[in-house]
């Protein structure tokens, strides 16, 4: 969803984590990945700067999925290393 006035302003996505699927009797918040994203312009100084805040990352480089239309995507730790 996008503001009608400002299509390149906050964003939101509503995803639906289709695999793999949790199969738990009670699900815990720990189940379930839960992704809170921002878009920037240069995501490799992002990912720097980040970095040497002390940030910790799931990969070492930024990644990208061309299919998607995304050049490139960083990934981190919650605070809890989630």
């Amino acid at each position: 969803m996008i503001l009608p006035d400002d299509p390149d302003g906050p964003m939101l996505d509503i995803i639906e984590w289709q695999v793999p699927k949790a199969d738990f009797p009670t699900p815990s918040p720990n189940t379930v990945p839960r992704v809170l994203a921002f878009r920037t312009e240069n995501v490799r100084a992002a990912h720097r700067a980040l970095k040497e805040k002390g940030v910790k990352f799931t990969t070492e480089e930024p990644t990208s999925i061309p299919a998607a239309g995304i050049t490139g995507c960083i990934v981190a730790y919650d605070p809890n290393g989630t």
